[in-house]
């Protein structure tokens, strides 16, 4: 969540000089799930310090809302589902670790611009136009702003 890209986060989350980002929205996120019977909750991560900061409400949902702050720079916002998997009687069926919801999701409403890394080459970015193209993801497809002089996440 911000107004601007990460050169640390490039560095961090790229394996190789080639990679993508996608910008989006927060209302974007949100209007793009078709979850069916269950909600999206989307909250940003809360980065506290364990030791100093009083401990978060222990709660289901407190291990997806808080991260320690160490990894503030990451500013995430998280979608989450939660499905109780239980029989009539309360009982758990399946732990939670061992099971998951696929949820499809519009991509053309999650989706706001495509950038390509800044230590990306030319044929990287030109690829990423293609596939885009073929895929048919309308979004526009930038280099990142860390290696030109456009803007970013306009």
């Amino acid at each position: 969540m911000s107004e601007h890209e990460s050169a640390a986060l490039w560095r961090i989350y790229l394996k190789s000089n080639e990679g993508i980002a996608i910008q989006s929205t927060r209302n974007r996120l949100a209007g793009s799930f078709d979850t069916g019977e269950y909600g999206v909750w989307i909250v940003p991560v809360q980065y506290i310090d364990y030791i100093n900061d009083d401990p978060p409400m222990p709660t289901r949902m407190a291990p997806f809302r808080y991260k320690r702050k160490s990894f503030e720079h990451e500013k995430k916002l998280r979608a989450i589902i939660y499905a109780d998997v239980e029989d009539a009687g309360g009982n758990r069926l399946i732990p939670p670790s061992e099971i998951g919801i696929r949820v499809k999701t519009d991509l053309e409403r999650l989706i706001g611009s495509v950038y390509v890394a800044p230590t990306a080459p030319d044929w990287f970015y030109e690829l990423t136009v293609r596939i885009s193209s073929k895929f048919g993801v309308t979004s526009p497809v930038f280099r990142s702003s860390l290696a030109t002089d456009q803007p970013a996440f306009i």
